[in-house]
């Protein structure tokens, strides 16, 4: 693989690495804000527009509902809409519904019981949509609506994260209808949000771990002490999914050679499904369960051993499927550890599977980061070499043919002399070319200091450097911005659009307008000329290396003047492209953002 193919290569796995974590990232505040909102002690009435609000917020959704059943329908309860001026709009078109099972996005979702999609347009403009269940025990009590105004796949992750929440929700509002029923008692409620109080500290010490063995520890320890455990231990791999790695281990409460005793890490009994993913198990009363023999018995409350009654175990299972380890928690006394206990041991199992997920991403990219930081170096060396080595001789020639010019003088033949021009003229090409491929190599890798850039100044300097001939007139219509920018890259692109309008015009008399129009974040600006035009079929071609449309001998250019435009560009975070709708000359066009990204 050649250096540019690596770098290209490690530049697109960064990429890629950053983009998971990003949506990672997305996910977790969506949990995390709906957990402090369910932590509150509020009635649902005055918890589920805070809720909407902050599950739009993390999820970048403009609209969002909560559907209550009502007898055969569901019946809006809650709205919120991002559009402060739609709002209203928003809430009385929701409050105007009544839908049936499997009527509109959110019927769909109560008839599927789980995450539903939707595409196309929506309300109020918005182009997508997803809506889950909040369910508990099977029963669906309400449903969340999602509207967005861009795509929204349904990624397995997200799936997943919905599924909590929905799950989550379920519990809040069965809280809220056993209150109200007078089922559940003032202390219930307060210990059910002190549960969830701590679950998100838990979550939040996590997820504040970088290393993969600091994370294992917090789990374990935080895991035992939520479900009241007298051990706990958490057996994972810390560079491959179970069973193709060796696994370590973080304990609490207990010495890994009583859990080997035990028999935890063995593929046999009521640990094996835990070790295979198939889990959670919760039992009891180890003593009294057919699936621990005799001998792992003898091993489990023998004197040599850890003594164990109470036991309860999830796997810890990655975004992608893969199991690498299993949270497991026991106690000596039997019937101590609750269904309650394993719902807080899989909560913590999932924290724990997506924080390691997120270490050995951060390694990755770290690594990956080094690498490419590594090859931009000898990039730099191998520009500064090759820059040098051929520059060399290209001056070597120029020279000679001039030396030879003067030393015949008048006796210089004719054709001679015109080859000995076109062999100078080809040098200083070559020169050119060298120079803009070093451009184009150093664009997005080294930036430079962003400042205040008056755009009309900008445009005097550069007309200045682009030494348009006497005919030739370059103008300015309009007022320009004043942006924050990286200077050198934006006079730069607007240099090399001067300079290709002037050239490819085939007229002396070239007009070449510039204009700009602000807009929100960013400015475009318009560089339009008189000249020849170009052809439709060649507007993606021209931006390409090395491409031009005349001859290089009928107009002295390089062809690297519109890829080096394009790609410092969108370095900057714009992009360009040529105006289709001009039949008379052309007009190339750019976005710029008005502050550096």
């Amino acid at each position: 693989m050649s250096d540019a193919a690596e770098t290209e290569h490690l530049r697109d796995e960064v990429a890629r690495l950053s983009a998971v974590a990003k949506a990672t990232e997305r996910r977790l505040r969506a949990t995390h804000a709906v957990a402090r909102a369910l932590a509150e002690d509020a009635p649902v009435g005055e918890a589920m527009p805070r809720i909407l609000g902050s599950l739009a917020a993390a999820l970048d959704a403009k609209l969002a509902a909560f559907w209550q059943p009502d007898g055969d329908v569901l019946a809006v309860a809650a709205t919120y809409c991002a559009t402060a001026g739609e709002r209203a709009t928003w809430e009385g078109l929701c409050a105007s519904k009544q839908l049936a099972l499997g009527d509109g996005l959110p019927g769909r979702a109560w008839r599927e019981r789980g995450p539903t999609w939707s595409a196309g347009l929506l309300a109020l403009g918005t182009t997508s949509g997803v809506g889950f269940p909040a369910m508990v025990a099977g029963n669906v009590l309400g449903v969340i609506e999602l509207c967005f105004t861009r795509p929204e796949p349904p990624e397995d992750d997200l799936v997943e994260v919905l599924r909590t929440i929905g799950a989550h929700l379920g519990q809040f509002l069965r809280q809220a209808q056993a209150t109200r029923s007078a089922q559940m008692t003032a202390r219930e409620l307060a210990e059910e949000r002190q549960t969830l109080r701590r679950l998100d500290e838990v979550a939040q010490r996590i997820y504040a771990q970088r290393e993969i063995g600091s994370i294992a520890q917090v789990v374990v320890d935080t895991g035992t002490e939520l479900t009241g455990a007298q051990f706990g231990a958490l057996f994972y791999s810390s560079t491959a999914p179970h069973g193709a790695g060796e696994l370590q281990w973080a304990t609490c409460g207990v010495e890994r050679t009583q859990l080997d005793k035990l028999g935890v890490t063995r593929r046999s009994g009521a640990y094996a499904p835990i070790l295979d993913g198939k889990g959670p198990i919760r039992i009891a009363d180890v003593t009294q369960d057919p699936r621990f023999t005799r001998s792992a018995l003898d091993r489990g409350v023998g004197e040599a051993a850890v003594p164990m009654k109470s036991y309860l175990a999830v796997p810890v299972v990655t975004r992608a499927g893969a199991v690498i380890g299993g949270l497991f928690f026991g106690h000596a006394e039997a019937d101590q550890l609750s269904d309650e206990d394993l719902g807080i041991a899989t909560q913590i199992a999932t924290h724990a599977a997506t924080a390691m997920d997120n270490a050995r991403l951060h390694a990755d990219a770290q690594r990956l980061i080094k690498a490419l930081e590594k090859t931009n170096v000898e990039l730099d060396q191998f520009a500064y070499v090759a820059s040098h080595d051929l520059r060399a001789p290209l001056r070597g020639i120029s020279n000679l043919a001039q030396w030879i010019e003067e030393d015949l003088g008048t006796s210089l033949p004719k054709k001679v002399a015109e080859q000995l021009h076109l062999l100078r003229g080809r040098a200083a090409r070559m020169d050119k070319l060298i120079n803009g491929l070093l451009e184009l190599a150093r664009i997005g890798r080294a930036r430079q200091q962003s400042e205040r850039v008056d755009v009309t100044e900008l445009l005097h300097e550069t007309i200045d450097l682009a030494s348009p001939a006497p005919q030739a007139r370059v103008l300015m219509i309009g007022a320009m911005p004043t942006i924050v920018a990286e200077r050198i890259a934006l006079q730069q692109v607007l240099l090399n659009l001067i300079t290709n309008a002037l050239q490819h015009a085939r007229r002396k008399d070239v007009l070449v307008r510039i204009s700009a129009f602000e807009r929100a974040d960013e400015i475009e600006l318009v560089v339009a000329d008189n000249g020849i035009g170009i052809a439709p079929e060649h507007h993606e071609r021209v931006w390409q290396m090395f491409q031009t449309l005349s001859s290089r001998d009928t107009v002295e250019t390089t062809g690297i003047g519109l890829a080096i435009v394009k790609k410092q560009v969108e370095a900057a975070g714009g992009r360009a492209w040529i105006d289709p709708a001009v039949r008379e000359g052309a007009t190339f066009r750019f976005t710029w953002p008005k502050r550096s990204r």
